[in-house]
């Protein structure tokens, strides 16, 4: 169950919301010109806001979203020409912000005086001892996204995308990924209070040279 749904339709406005503890997403959009400001997205048992597919020209504007079982914000699939500004996106069990799922999907989606970090949600149990409700953010049982999946907390992620934007976030003392699977034509710059990871390949399994990066201290 998702805490909000919306689909199709356009310019729809969420505002100063508190979306947690639901058994899947906080918010799961497939939607054009959604405005999401303010609220807090936690404890969700997969992301904050989903921006599915065909999501564009959403933005997404001084919210919280913390300790979801997967991502802060996600991407996915086809969406893009979305605006992430002035947000905290910190301690998720995955990235703060994630684009990707498909092999390059996501495209021209900005990211925009952020905080990334801490990324410090807890690990959980060992494989051995899962599952392990105790770290379950729903009254349920087991979290899937956390129970079978490797502890990856991370600022952002932009691989698998086209045309990405990072600029003038505050990493959080997080590592973010520039890089690590098919990114092109990104301008990642001036992020400090971090590490930005240029490493990977880009579509024709080429070095990341159409990426620009320059973050000092980052």
């Amino acid at each position: 169950m998702h805490s909000i749904r919306v689909h199709a339709g356009q310019s729809n406005v969420i505002e100063n919301v508190e979306s947690s503890h639901s058994w899947n997403r906080g918010i799961w959009a497939q939607t054009s010109k959604l405005v999401v400001t303010g609220g807090s997205y936690h404890h969700n048992d997969a992301d904050g806001i989903d921006l599915d597919s065909g999501s564009s020209h959403c933005t997404i504007h001084n919210i919280s979203a913390y300790m979801n079982s997967r991502m802060g914000v996600f991407m996915e699939f086809t969406s893009g020409f979305n605006t992430i500004v002035g947000s905290k996106l910190f301690a998720n069990h995955f990235n703060g912000v994630a684009t990707g799922s498909s092999r390059w999907g996501p495209t021209f989606n900005v990211l925009i005086g952020n905080l990334f970090g801490p990324s410090d949600y807890p690990a959980g149990c060992p494989l051995s001892e899962r599952p392990c409700p105790s770290f379950c953010p729903v009254p349920r049982g087991t979290c899937h996204y956390i129970d079978s999946s490797s502890y990856a907390a991370r600022g952002f992620s932009i691989s698998g995308s086209a045309g990405a934007i990072a600029v003038l976030n505050d990493l959080g003392g997080s590592t973010s990924g520039a890089g690590s699977g098919r990114v092109i034509d990104a301008l990642i710059a001036l992020n400090v209070n971090g590490s930005v990871n240029n490493s990977g390949l880009t579509r024709g399994a080429q070095a990341n040279t159409s990426l620009f990066s320059w973050n000092p201290g980052a």
